[in-house]
């Protein structure tokens, strides 16, 4: 009987090393809510960020793996009290963007899994990010300035939802984003340097579309 539970032990050992060796996820968090106050993101109930201006990035934070609970407030509001949570699985020894978009009666927390693996010379990396909850479905189109064929696009891009994250040249580029039906448009020119990462994040301030472009090293 107590050979039989050598194995049982030896399993369980190993399973408390795996568990004690998991790496930690990394994670930043972008206001992009127009009109909000500043802005604290919570991670199950642990700050991450606080006192956060619109546009601003946090710092990467590592945090450890696994299924939480992530909110967005802001109690001081100067502008839009906006608030909203959301469940989100961080994966061991991974790099994350949240975005937090919305304006006034809709909102979205969207998560990014953002490749930071070296560009080559000479290219960059670019991806959209639909944070306009208001303004419906959109097609999205980004392609060289003064025509050519599209280096991204989307035919119906919901509201939390990214493209793919794309490789393009350097230089420099036209976005149209364009609502399903009736609704507002938006025609933006993107000026893209190499071996940079770009997020273009589609914003409503209220009254139009416009964009807030993240760009990181």
């Amino acid at each position: 009987m107590r050979r039989a539970l050598v194995p049982v032990l030896l399993v369980l050992a190993f399973a408390a090393c795996d568990a004690d060796d998991e790496l930690p996820a990394r994670v930043r968090v972008v206001h992009a809510a127009p009109g909000a106050g500043p802005l604290d993101l919570l991670i199950d109930f642990e700050p991450l960020a606080t006192d956060l201006a619109f546009g601003e990035a946090s710092p990467y934070v590592s945090w450890e793996p696994g299924l939480r609970l992530l909110a967005a407030l802001t109690p001081d509001a100067g502008g839009l009290d906006l608030t909203v949570e959301e469940e989100v699985i961080f994966d061991e020894d991974r790099d994350y963007t949240l975005f937090v978009t919305g304006f006034e009666r809709s909102s979205n927390l969207v998560l990014l899994t953002d490749d930071r693996s070296t560009i080559a010379f000479g290219r960059a990396r670019l991806r959209v990010v639909h944070g306009a909850p208001d303004a419906g479905p959109l097609a999205v189109r980004v392609a060289p300035e003064g025509g050519g064929a599209a280096v991204l696009s989307a035919a119906d891009l919901n509201a939390g939802e990214t493209t793919a994250d794309v490789t393009v040249e350097e230089g420099r580029y036209t976005l149209r984003a364009e609502a399903l039906g009736t609704g507002p448009s938006l025609d933006a020119d993107l000026d893209v340097e190499e071996r940079r990462r770009y997020v273009a994040v589609l914003l409503d301030d209220g009254a139009r579309l416009t964009t807030l472009l993240r760009i990181d090293d």
